[in-house]
């Protein structure tokens, strides 16, 4: 900061600032005190925090980020996929039947800005579902399950490594490992259903 004068100051800017600011400030008048609220309230409205799911990648974002799905229902050809759905089974003896049409999450009405870009030009979004990444309705049965019994039934557990950093903050330190649950070895173990 280069100085001009004993009551300006010149910032990196290039504006001058006023170093002849009284202490302590004066009591806020009503119009100023009312255009801080308004403000907050303003950004604290529903529209700038509600969010809602992408029918094409399953991110939950910010409804404003977030578009019909009717409008671009022309162009989800290309979220056709086979071998990636696949309806739910209640047996073994139950054939397998995929879903036709595009792989969407159809309880979401909405798609994510970057996803309706992505198809506007004829490509599938990396984070797509039809990309392998569909998982279908989650049973009942595992919607209500605790830390512990996920941990149990889980094909995968994983674990990752973190040091203290000089801040007093944690930093990871390796990439996550993942070990190989014994489910066959559980299952025997587990009274039948």
């Amino acid at each position: 900061m280069h100085a001009v004068s004993s009551k300006y100051v010149r910032t990196k800017s290039g504006n001058y600032d006023d170093l002849a600011t009284e202490f302590p400030p004066s009591i806020a008048d009503n119009d100023l005190l009312h255009t801080i609220a308004s403000s907050v309230c303003k950004k604290m409205n529903k529209s700038n925090i509600e969010e809602a799911g992408c029918a094409v990648c399953g991110e939950i974002t910010p409804v404003r980020n977030l578009s019909q799905v009717k409008n671009i229902k022309n162009l989800l050809h290309i979220l056709t996929t086979s071998g990636v759905t696949c309806k739910e089974r209640k047996n073994q003896n139950d054939p397998l039947h995929e879903y036709s049409g595009p792989v969407l999450d159809y309880t979401c009405n909405r798609v994510y800005d970057h996803c309706r870009a992505c198809i506007r030009k004829g490509k599938t979004p990396r984070l797509a579902l039809a990309n392998g990444l569909w998982l279908g309705k989650v049973p009942d049965e595992l919607k209500s399950l605790r830390f512990v019994e996920k941990l149990l039934i889980a094909r995968v557990w994983h674990t990752c490594s973190y040091v203290k950093v000089a801040s007093g903050m944690r930093k990871m330190k390796a990439n996550i490992i993942a070990f190989e649950s014994p489910i066959p070895k559980i299952y025997n173990i587990l009274p039948p259903p």
